[in-house]
């Protein structure tokens, strides 16, 4: 690498800029580097460059805050379709369900069916999801720079939030059907 010496006279001290690039821990050089660089009068400022290139090429303020809170209503708004959708379809299923009792099927199995039915369609919808937000994620990234948005927890935590929601959503609704008498739910239409 190339290396160059540049005097700093009294003149050009207090302008003066040194970049020092360092694998040993940069404290250490900070320290070394104030106290050869200190001339009677001047305490030269010391940073790492790191941090000024972080602070200076991030995100416009509040960009982070929009895009978190897009994301948390677009999540929220999922949620509900979901726990709408599948508590329905799930609700229409009573009389089913009352048969199934009637015809003696133990209350769990019935629960483990309607789970097994429903994840499929959870389990598509949520590869889905996925290939949308990493689709999403590089659009976002190539018109603002500066963001940062390869966190795989912030995929797997909404996922586990929406599979919580279908399991709400799909016990709920089984709970109330298995109170109803099998005769009665044989009568209803």
């Amino acid at each position: 690498s190339a290396e160059a010496y540049v005097p700093l006279t009294d003149e050009n001290a207090s302008t003066a800029n040194l970049i020092v690039r360092t694998s040993n821990d940069p404290a250490a050089v900070i320290r070394e580097a104030r106290s050869a660089a200190s001339s009677p009068g001047i305490a030269p400022a010391v940073s790492l460059l790191r941090t000024e290139v972080e602070l200076n090429t991030g995100p416009p303020p509040g960009v982070l805050l929009g895009v978190g809170s897009l994301a948390g209503g677009a999540t929220l708004l999922a949620g509900f379709g979901i726990f709408g959708l599948i508590a329905f379809a799930v609700a229409q299923r009573t009389r089913e369900i009352g048969v199934r009792m009637a015809l003696g099927a133990k209350p769990s199995h019935i629960v483990q069916t309607l789970v097994a039915r429903y994840s499929s369609a959870m389990s598509i919808g949520a590869i889905a999801g996925v290939i949308l937000a990493v689709i999403f994620r590089f659009l976002i990234r190539s018109i603002i720079s500066g963001l940062r948005l390869q966190d795989p927890m912030n995929d797997i935590i909404a996922l586990a939030v929406l599979a919580v929601v279908a399991l709400v959503a799909i016990l709920i609704p089984a709970a109330r059907a298995l109170r109803i008498d099998p005769a009665a739910a044989l009568r209803w239409d």
